[in-house]
């Protein structure tokens, strides 16, 4: 699918990706060991998400309760480029950016993280969640 940006070139759309995210138990710093199960299944390899660098992409992340974990934190996505996991006051970094987030009401909540058309890299990225519980997987853009 293609769109058509301001200077009227047609650009692609980002590709659409969902992670479940349902969080383990904590330890006693708050951290979880979260099962991320993403659809389509090709973007996970050895428990890290795989992206395209000459692709731009849209990955939304619904959140399963568990574990005492139900819900975003209200700076719910933190990235850092290597593999030092960023700190909780960490916002998105560039190519990351954070789109829209929800949920609530009986409607599981939900975040949508935007990946536009980065550069080779090792990514590791933090979901923060309520009462201070947080997972640190990694995003390899290469």
């Amino acid at each position: 699918m293609r769109k058509q940006t301001k200077g009227g070139k047609d650009r692609a759309m980002p590709t659409q990706i969902t992670v479940t995210v349902t969080p383990g138990n904590p330890n006693s710093n708050n951290e979880v060991a979260c099962r991320l199960h993403v659809a389509p299944p090709r973007y996970l390899v050895d428990d890290a998400i795989w992206l395209d660098p000459g692709q731009d992409y849209d990955i939304r992340f619904n959140l399963t309760a568990a574990n005492g974990v139900n819900d975003w934190h209200a700076a719910p996505f933190g990235n850092q480029a290597g593999t030092a996991c960023p700190d909780a006051s960490a916002g998105p970094n560039g190519p990351f950016g954070r789109g829209p987030a929800g949920g609530g009401g009986g409607v599981p909540p939900f975040m949508t993280v935007n990946v536009r058309n980065g550069s080779r890299s090792v990514n590791s990225y933090r979901l923060n969640f309520n009462d201070g519980y947080f997972c640190d997987p990694i995003i390899i853009i290469g």
